[in-house]
């Protein structure tokens, strides 16, 4: 019997991506701080940027998923313009437009 590998069976950890894993010219990242620690994340249209971290490997912190206890706002240092505007939750909680709800952050 012959035994074909496929690229699914070369993943190690098949539910975590690493950012290393993708040619930086390929797609642009999302550069975010949450207390003090720095993280990039691969944008993928039209989910949350809390589901994406998470699904990425990436241990932010958070609660409510709501939007109202602000325990998942991060600050986006880089790829701003990958995210649709603040929602009415993210204006309430912040002025400061880096600031944002990952919980409540939608990839574009």
């Amino acid at each position: 019997m012959e035994r074909r590998l496929t690229v699914g069976s070369l993943i190690k950890n098949k539910q975590r991506m690493e950012i290393a894993e993708f040619p930086s010219a390929m797609q642009s990242v999302i550069k975010i701080k949450q207390n003090n620690r720095p993280f990039q994340l691969l944008p993928i249209s039209n989910e949350l940027l809390l589901d994406i971290a998470l699904k990425q490997g990436i241990p932010l912190d958070y609660k409510c998923r709501k939007g109202t206890c602000g325990r998942c706002a991060v600050e986006v240092l880089e790829g701003q313009n990958l995210l649709y505007p603040r929602t009415k939750r993210e204006l309430e909680k912040s002025q400061n437009v880096n600031m944002r709800l990952a919980c409540q952050a939608r990839i574009k």
